[in-house]
C-alpha cells in the first residue's frame, strides 16, 4: 500500500465520531442471510463497522449471519442487559444514529477521557 493509500485509510476510520460509552461491552451485528431490506444494514457492515472498530478499540465487535428474521445489532452492555435495534429498512447512517443517540458519550465524558 503506498503512503496516499494509507493515508485516505485512516482519513476515511477517522471520520467516524462516534465514541461508546463505557457500559457497551460489545455489538453483535446478525445479518439475515437474504433480502433487500438489509442493504443498510450490509453498507452498516462495509463502512461503519471498520470505523467504530478504529474508534473503539476496547469493545468487541462481530458478526453473525443465520437465519433470522430481521437484521439487528445487538449491543451487550456491561450489567448484562442487551438491547437490540431492529435495522431492517433502516440505512447505514440511521443505524449510526441510532447508535449515537442512545450509547454515544456525551461531551463532558469525551473531555473527562482526554
Amino acid at each position: 500500500m503506498s503512503r496516499f493509500g494509507f493515508a485516505r485509510t485512516i482519513a476515511h476510520l477517522e471520520q467516524c465520531k462516534l465514541v461508546l460509552r463505557h457500559d457497551v461491552k460489545s455489538l453483535v451485528v446478525r445479518l439475515q442471510s437474504h433480502g433487500q431490506e438489509n442493504t443498510g444494514t450490509r453498507l452498516f457492515i462495509a463502512e461503519n463497522v471498520p470505523q467504530l472498530r478504529y474508534r473503539n478499540p476496547n469493545i468487541s465487535i462481530s458478526l453473525e449471519r443465520k437465519f433470522v428474521n430481521e437484521s439487528e445489532v445487538v449491543v451487550n452492555l456491561v450489567d448484562g442487559r442487551k438491547d437490540v435495534l431492529k435495522t431492517a429498512n433502516l440505512m447505514n447512517d440511521e443505524i449510526m444514529a441510532k447508535l449515537d443517540l442512545q450509547y454515544s458519550m456525551n461531551s463532558d465524558e469525551l473531555k473527562d477521557e482526554q
